[in-house]
């Protein structure tokens, strides 16, 4: 009996409609019957069908893990080939003038960086010497004003620097999925951090300096909160959601598009 056989006749015989399956498992209907009919060509992609696999069968009353087991069998993961690369043998004897001409031309790029060694240390040192010379200058009134604050205890003037909260800085996400099984693809800063089947009760966090991407298979099952802002639900129940949060032009709090 094939999978789609299995689930079809647990349903039959528990006396479940389409619509019924629908509506307790979220599940939309066109992948229930994907399901059925083994058409798993229409689900969006393997994590998919393995996920609703699993909740249809949970509801179902069947073995979801041995389902998997089975799709796995016949859909197995493509095996990748080891690539042998060619080996040339390589003539390790050089001619006589070759080896004159090597040393010819490190002896030269030698000299060279010798020269460029001398000239910047030489730099280095009067620039060292024209700082000590700043530094012991005494302040005149051109440094005082603009972008200070006069102690009144002291009378001298302290500089203030604008500055963005720490706290405030990069974008901290906070996925928490609540009664739903949802699967989800999270990338921080174009690099990937997560990918896989969240179950009901779980939280996950991320944080990034720059952006961070997610897309939600059941969008509807997982309240969303970036840097401490409730967004609540990004879609509803068994939609599929993509999302990007980005830090904001001045570095503070995150905006979604």
């Amino acid at each position: 009996m094939t999978i789609g056989e299995k689930l079809r006749n647990a349903r039959e015989e528990n006396g479940i409609t389409l619509t019924e399956v629908e509506n307790e498992t979220k599940i939309r209907r066109k992948y229930i019957v994907a399901l059925e009919n083994e058409d798993f060509d229409v689900l969006p992609g393997k994590v998919y069908v393995k996920g609703f696999l699993r909740n249809y069968a949970r509801f179902l009353g069947v073995d979801g893990d041995a389902l998997i087991v089975e799709y796995e069998e016949l859909f197995p993961r493509p095996a990748v080939e080891p690539v042998m690369e060619k080996l040339t043998p390589t003539n390790f004897e050089k001619p006589a003038k070759s080896r004159r001409g090597l040393l010819a031309v490190v002896a030269v790029l030698f000299v060279g960086f010798m020269i460029y060694w001398w000239g910047s240390a030489a730099m280095l040192r009067d620039d060292i010497a024209g700082e000590d010379q700043e530094q012991n200058m005494p302040a005149g009134e051109d440094n005082r004003g603009v972008g200070s604050e006069q102690d009144p205890a002291t009378g001298e003037q302290n500089p203030v620097v604008p500055g963005i909260d720490p706290a405030q800085r990069g974008v901290n996400v906070v996925l928490q999925v609540t009664d739903k099984d949802c699967w989800m693809q999270v990338v921080v800063d174009d690099s990937s951090a997560f990918e896989g089947l969240v179950g009901p009760g779980i939280t996950k966090e991320f944080r990034g300096d720059n952006s961070i991407w997610l897309k939600l298979g059941d969008a509807g099952a997982v309240r969303v909160s970036v840097n401490g802002n409730d967004y609540g639900f990004l879609g509803e129940l068994g939609s599929v959601v993509t999302r990007t949060f980005e830090i904001g032009e001045d570095g503070g709090n995150a905006i979604g598009g």
